[in-house]
């Protein structure tokens, strides 16, 4: 998209995130000539060039300075993950989002949401597409499905394109999550399943590749959906092998189907169920309508080879804390 440096900045929330960070070192190297704000709530020990560091929270601490110029891309990642409450997701994800967008106001000209998979619900899902149903079950999920309304809203509203990014696994070696969980499960003595269920994935850096690629792209309105992933899922088998080549081959498998029925009636280890479901069955995205707009970018990427790059640096970033 053609757009006036002069006129235009890029506002980048949860600026500090495992995304949110990879986003602002795509645009900082190559966007050079636009201005670069990052939302944070504490200012990084490491600062990237080009870039400029603003402090403050959702929902109630915006600063004006945030949206200055006449055009505004916003990347909005910033989000509460964890919580004890439905209403302390809500604060943040869905309050604080509608703060945002009102204070962007029409200074708005395109929106990134860092959305999920779970808006489609907990599985398993096989091939789940962007035209699919909406079924939010979690509380987390639900205020982000609240929070892509209100981004479907602004974006009617004023007539500008956007995009809800709707990924399944965000992996990295910064990832303090997903990946550290597994580590642990490759080292247990059991298996969750038959370990052959399947995962969507990206990788963090190629995540960014792809937002900068999009706000590339000349696209006049509408707000679309999008999921984010590699074409070929990977299996749970394949990861945790190689996160721990000597995996005893005969450990037993925990019955998945059993154990979250137990979990779901006991209300303590409801929170192991959501667990058990994310990791237990398969959560594969069709990632057809993303390869369709990024054809060019994505033709030569390979998951397997993708998911070794990851956990090997991964492992090594775990062995130089360690050490």
């Amino acid at each position: 998209m053609v757009r006036d440096p002069e006129n235009t900045e890029i506002v980048i929330t949860g600026a500090n995130g495992l995304v949110g960070f990879e986003v602002l070192k795509e645009f900082s190297s190559n966007w050079p000539e636009f201005e670069i704000k990052a939302f944070v709530r504490s200012e990084p020990h490491f600062i990237l060039p080009n870039v400029s560091y603003i402090k403050g929270s959702l929902p109630n601490e915006i600063p004006t300075k945030l949206f200055e110029k006449e055009n505004v891309i916003l990347i909005h990642f910033a989000s509460q993950l964890k919580a004890e409450s439905l209403e302390d997701y809500q604060n943040i994800n869905v309050t604080g989002t509608s703060k945002l967008l009102d204070m962007a106001g029409d200074k708005l000209s395109l929106i990134f949401y860092g959305s999920s998979m779970s808006v489609y619900g907990q599985g398993p899902f096989e091939g789940v597409a962007e035209e699919n149903e909406v079924n939010p079950e979690t509380e987390l999920a639900k205020t982000r499905r609240e929070a892509e309304i209100l981004v479907e809203m602004k974006c009617k509203e004023l007539g500008i394109p956007a995009f809800l990014l709707r990924p399944r696994f965000i992996l990295g070696k910064r990832d303090r999550s997903t990946l550290p969980s597994l580590l642990k499960l490759s080292n247990k003595g059991f298996r969750i399943g038959n370990e052959n269920q399947r995962f969507s994935f990206i990788d963090v850096e190629d995540y960014a590749r792809i937002i900068s690629s999009l706000a590339s792209q000349t696209k006049i309105g509408g707000c679309e959906a999008l999921n984010i992933g590699y074409e070929q899922p990977v299996s749970l088998k394949q990861m945790l092998d190689l996160m721990n080549e000597k995996r005893e081959s005969n450990s037993f498998s925990l019955p998945i189907g059993l154990i979250m029925g137990i979990c779901g009636y006991v209300k303590k280890l409801k929170p192991v169920k959501v667990k058990l479901e994310l990791i237990g069955q398969s959560q594969v995205l069709d990632v057809s309508k993303l390869r369709g707009n990024l054809k060019d970018l994505m033709s030569d990427w390979n998951s397997e080879k993708k998911i070794k790059k990851i956990i090997e640096e991964f492992i090594g970033a775990v062995g130089e804390v360690e050490n």
